[in-house]
């Protein structure tokens, strides 16, 4: 077995999804100003939540995934965080211990829609693999799926109306975010 790990390196300056759209779901002024630092910190932090809770990145960022071992053989290299858009560095250590380049198109091919790597012939063998990628939908609200929009907005609209998270009416939203989001993570899950 692998071990591998992801760290993210670089991260959008830009909120999935906008404070217009959040203020026009929580029913909010438009020319009212006031919280939309606020509304922006909520929109972060449910996107974030949502990597979090699929291994999905939203809006386009790089991300390293970093690995014991070098496949063995011809067997593909699964790429841990979707979706993928490109490769932009694959390193590892050879076994004298000196940092190898691989290159896209010379020593391996990207297939972005079953996120896999598979070598031209075999791998080299080697170990502490360090693959940086891009992955995400794309640059703003506009790029995202259907789903990652609306549970931005229970999201962000849950911790809004309810802050301290202390009134149990609101829990029916988290059950919303929970199907929209458990749908992501496993396409069996039972939806009710």
């Amino acid at each position: 077995m692998l071990n591998w790990s992801i760290e993210k390196l670089t991260s959008s300056t830009a909120v999935p999804v906008s404070v217009a759209t959040l203020k026009t779901n929580l029913r909010l002024p438009e020319d009212c100003g006031t919280q939309d630092a606020l509304l922006a910190s909520k929109s972060r932090a449910a996107g974030e939540q949502i990597e979090y809770d699929t291994g999905q990145a939203l809006l386009l960022a790089t991300f390293q995934q970093n690995q014991d071992f070098m496949p063995i053989g011809s067997s593909p290299l699964q790429v841990q965080i979707r979706p993928l858009a490109s490769v932009s560095l694959f390193e590892y250590d050879d076994d004298n211990g000196d940092t190898q380049a691989l290159v896209e198109g010379v020593d391996f091919e990207v297939e972005t829609a079953r996120q896999l790597l598979t070598p031209v012939g075999e791998w080299p063998s080697g170990s502490n693999l360090r693959l940086q990628v891009v992955a995400g939908y794309g640059y703003d609200e506009d790029d995202l799926p259907a789903w990652a929009v609306e549970a931005i907005l229970l999201q962000a609209g849950h911790w809004h109306i309810d802050p301290a998270m202390e009134v149990a009416e609101n829990f029916a939203s988290d059950k919303a975010y929970e199907r929209i989001v458990h749908r992501r993570i496993d396409p069996t899950y039972p939806v009710k």
